[in-house]
């Protein structure tokens, strides 16, 4: 038995090595001896923390303010009220399908914070995991050999880069994109097989998108690390190592794909679909080589932000696209003279990435949206690269005076983005959507029963189940046409609630409304006036039917135009809500005094006529 544990041991380890112990000496001699290593050291922890400072004051809202949210949040995390004490939602059909679009992992970890902080909150808590995840990466690297300046520098600019910030606010799946690429970063830097095979795991459970780029990227970077002169055998144990983590990311991201419910578009379905176009805006696909270098120089050319010296910013905004790619070929000389190792990590992510937009783009639209390959892989790769050239610069040496250089260049780098391209901060970047300008209407929607519905015109739609936690038609954000079943009946449905929306016939109105189980209506007054078709306008192919179905309608056709003061429940400047039942009895009790009315002329008429004749 003793054997055979050895044994499994044995073989465990040689498929799963884990640290490098050269990689991670005792902290002791990781303490700067010199007094120049000392300030070098001061100098930049100062530098982090003045900039960490300025960006934590701007992002207060993005950290902390639960009524500021990210708009993305209407379409995958409304369904999550489910698990707080009302239990709302539960039954929604379209929570139901949204649901779906969710990872596991993700949808697990809502499911234990939403019970604890509440889904406003749980989406706070999601973002500061993302940023410690960052933080976890970095300081990985710090505690390594590789020292202070890669780990500085990996931790700045992926706080420094805002569309970096702007993909992790609101804890979307899409939050964790970034920060697992920064810990397989971190993996390949410190030699750990082990933190790389968690970081693609972890993106098999999160974001599938991401966990592609990882798997191409440490495909090819696996191959980089056959420096033996056994290079068969080397070969070989590095290709079971990969065939590991692709199986186990395969296994992973079965619950994902088991969980879609029909197919997706092909290319050719999806360009015969306008709402690839009008709605998600991916379609046609933009030009490969533009978009790769707008996105490869994004880290040093998103000229956003303050600076300390505005003159120079002035300057270097001037340049244009030149100033990203000039900062690069700098960055890139450090390795070509050999100043630095090869830049084999970022070589193989950005070929990894490269390599998924290339087959994304074949199999459009089965891995998802292609543009991720360039979107979220080349701005990485771009960090990659100032990391492994300017933080490790002195190649393999060791000592102070190369820990001392290196976090110099480290002082260098992040001081030269600061003055030329800005801080990088917008503030409270992500943070699209807010509570504030409807709070009255989303207070009185959550004194409602749990089980009520509203339809509303699409654009209209989207606040109340995310921010009251009740039911409400297809909205903008839920208009998905990924999925070819879910879009069908989503098209079908938006098609009947747009006719109750604008007909003059009230029973055509509440037989819609009793199909779809709707019990009260929102509206806009502004739909609803002399504009109105301009108002009632959607993206395609929506639009379409809307302009045939006004076509020959006034506003005073309209019956929700008509005042209904009877049915309205809520009113405020924009919006009046109808109750269904209420609109019902109206009809109702207008049609029996009618029939009062009709019943005493003819008794009027009788009796005058009894009179006449005696």
């Amino acid at each position: 038995m003793t054997r055979f544990l050895t044994t499994g041991k044995a073989l465990f380890q040689s498929w799963l090595p884990g640290p490098d112990k050269d990689f991670f000496p005792p902290v002791k001699t990781r303490i700067p001896r010199h007094p120049l290593h000392w300030l070098t050291v001061i100098v930049l922890l100062a530098l982090l923390c003045l900039y960490f400072g300025i960006w934590i004051t701007n992002h207060t809202q993005l950290l902390l303010n639960p009524d500021f949210q990210n708009d993305d949040a209407r379409t995958t995390l409304f369904p999550f009220h489910r698990y707080g004490p009302e239990g709302a939602l539960a039954d929604d059909p379209i929570a139901n399908s949204m649901m779906m679009f969710m990872t596991p992992l993700c949808r697990l970890l809502y499911i234990l914070t939403v019970p604890v902080f509440g889904l406003y909150y749980a989406s706070k808590v999601i973002q500061a995991l993302c940023f410690l995840i960052i933080f976890y990466s970095g300081c990985l690297v710090l505690r390594s050999r590789r020292g202070l300046a890669p780990a500085a520098l990996l931790i700045f600019f992926m706080f420094h880069t805002s569309f970096i910030i702007d993909r992790i606010a609101g804890g979307l799946p899409r939050a964790f994109a970034f920060p697992l690429f920064a810990l397989w970063t971190a993996g390949a830097l410190v030699n750990s097989y082990r933190t790389r095979l968690v970081a693609a795991s972890l993106s098999a459970l999160l974001y599938p998108s991401a966990m592609l780029l990882i798997l191409a990227a440490e495909g090819i970077y696996c191959l980089t690390e056959i420096d033996s002169p056994r290079i068969l055998y080397k070969l070989g144990q590095q290709l079971k190592r990969y065939a590991l983590i692709v199986a186990a990311c395969f296994l992973l991201i079965l619950p994902t794909t088991l969980q879609m419910q029909g197919r997706m578009h092909t290319l050719e379905e999806a360009k015969n679909e306008p709402a690839f176009t009008a709605r998600l805006e991916v379609l046609p696909f933009p030009d490969a080589a533009n978009h790769a270098v707008k996105m490869l120089i994004l880290p040093f050319f998103e000229s956003v932000g303050t600076s300390p010296l505005p003159v120079f910013q002035a300057a270097y905004r001037e340049l244009g696209s030149t100033s990203g790619l000039l900062m690069i070929a700098l960055i890139t000389m450090i390795p070509l003279l050999r100043l630095a190792p090869a830049p084999l990590m970022p070589l193989a992510f950005l070929l990894g990435s490269i390599f998924v937009y290339c087959i994304a783009r074949v199999f459009a639209f089965h891995l998802y949206s292609p543009e991720r390959g360039l979107t979220f892989g080349l701005p990485m790769a771009s960090i990659m690269l100032v990391v492994c050239s300017a933080g490790l610069i002195g190649a393999n040496k060791n000592g102070w005076r190369i820990a001392a250089l290196r976090n110099l260049m480290a002082i260098v780098c992040i001081s030269s983005v600061w003055i030329f391209a800005g801080d990088g901060i917008i503030s409270n970047r992500g943070m699209t959507i807010t509570r504030t300008p409807n709070e009255d209407l989303y207070a009185f929607a959550k004194r409602l029963p749990v089980n009520v519905r509203f339809a509303a015109h699409p654009y209209d739609a989207d606040d109340l189940p995310y921010w009251a936690g009740r039911a409400a038609t297809y909205g903008y954000e839920t208009m998905q046409p990924w999925n070819i079943e879910i879009w069908r009946e989503t098209v079908l449905g938006l098609q009947d609630i747009l006719r109750m929306l604008y007909t003059s016939d009230q029973k055509e109105l509440l037989r819609i409304c009793k199909s779809y189980n709707i019990t009260h209506i929102l509206v806009r007054k502004s739909r609803y006036e002399a504009d109105f078709v301009k108002q009632a306008t959607v993206i395609e192919p929506i639009g379409t039917y809307v302009k045939t179905l006004l076509a020959d309608k006034q506003l005073n056709d309209l019956l929700l135009a008509r005042s209904n003061s009877r049915a309205v429940v809520f009113e405020n400047e924009k919006f009046k809500v109808i109750e269904v039942d209420l609109l019902e009895n109206a009809k109702q009790g207008i049609s029996t005094m009618e029939n009062l009315r009709l019943n005493i002329a003819l008794n009027t008429d009788i009796t005058q006529r009894i009179l006449g004749h005696d």
